[in-house]
């Protein structure tokens, strides 16, 4: 840092009892970015009294957040939604510090090992019946039934590491790397749970609500190894989870695809609930903000 000198006078003043010349250096020290970020990891290290290293984990944090705010609010502003680059910015949500590039290496070794298996000449089923082999097979990836709720199911990183996630996260990475192979799949958002639906069009539309359902050859479950079930199956799960469910309360939105902006919501969502779930206030203040970023994109839609 420049101005180490100023900066240490600043660390010392952040530990004064005083709220308002607490709030002053916090805003100070704040205002100088990213970079002040390895001056208050060293601070942090050396300091001594738990007050002090408990205020320096709050600012650390706070500018980790403002990033992820700046990174997020441009890439809702994009022309074109990527989704993978959407996921990566939720993931330093909770991994400021990740290595992007070493996920992005895993993805491509995972999605070259498919595309040297996959043949021009198969039919969709036979294809996706190859991605599962390699996915779920070769790669070992799984949904984890027993901690479904653990809000670290909602990050690519330990996704790719424990080889283990829920519906929303093994179907974001299946989708990233099907639209690597430029197959035409596409994520569908039912209650409590995210499947996917291979389209018969691969020029498939962005506005969902003009297709039907003989676009959709059939659909795959992401976190029970890709098994390929029918509307039907939708049906008989939807009656599942609410036997009572009316004719009028079975949405198209059940069957049909939803863009990418939609499925980084919903992941958004699903960690959102698993962080109240656990009581951390502070973390689902700053989704539900995130989340507040959505709507307001989509009402300037």
């Amino acid at each position: 840092m420049e101005n180490l000198k100023e900066f240490n006078a600043l660390i010392s003043l952040l530990e004064d009892p005083d709220p308002e010349v607490y709030a002053h250096v916090f805003e100070k020290l704040r205002s100088y970015g990213s970079e002040i970020i390895p001056s208050l990891e060293n601070a942090w290290e050396d300091c001594l009294d738990p007050n002090l290293q408990k205020r320096i984990e709050e600012l650390i944090h706070r500018i980790q957040f403002e990033h992820i705010e700046s990174d997020f609010i441009e890439w809702l502003e994009a022309d074109e939604v990527d989704l993978l680059k959407g996921a990566l910015i939720i993931n330093r949500f909770q991994y400021p510090d990740l290595d992007e590039q070493e996920v992005l290496s895993i993805i491509e070794k995972i999605k070259t090992d498919i595309w040297i298996e996959i043949n021009p000449d198969l039919t969709a089923l036979e294809k996706v019946k190859v991605f599962n082999h390699i996915f779920y097979n070769v790669h070992r990836f799984s949904g984890n039934s027993v901690n479904h709720l653990d809000p670290q199911n909602c990050f690519l990183n330990i996704v790719l590491e424990s080889r283990k996630g829920n519906s929303i996260s093994l179907g974001i990475l299946y989708l990233c790397i099907a639209e690597m192979l430029d197959l035409p799949i596409k994520g569908v958002n039912l209650p409590f749970h995210f499947i996917l639906a291979y389209i018969q069009d691969d020029k498939a539309l962005s506005l969902f609500e003009e297709q039907t359902k003989e676009n959709i050859l059939f659909y795959i479950n992401p976190f029970n190894r890709g098994a390929i079930f029918t509307e039907k199956e939708i049906l008989t799960y939807l009656n599942k989870i609410n036997p009572k469910i009316t004719e009028e309360e079975i949405k198209p939105e059940f069957f049909f695809p939803c863009n990418k902006l939609k499925i980084i919501q919903v992941l958004i969502t699903h960690l959102r609930n698993a962080f109240d779930q656990v009581g951390h206030e502070g973390k689902t203040k700053e989704l539900n903000l995130l989340l507040e970023y959505i709507e307001q994109s989509k009402g300037n839609s």
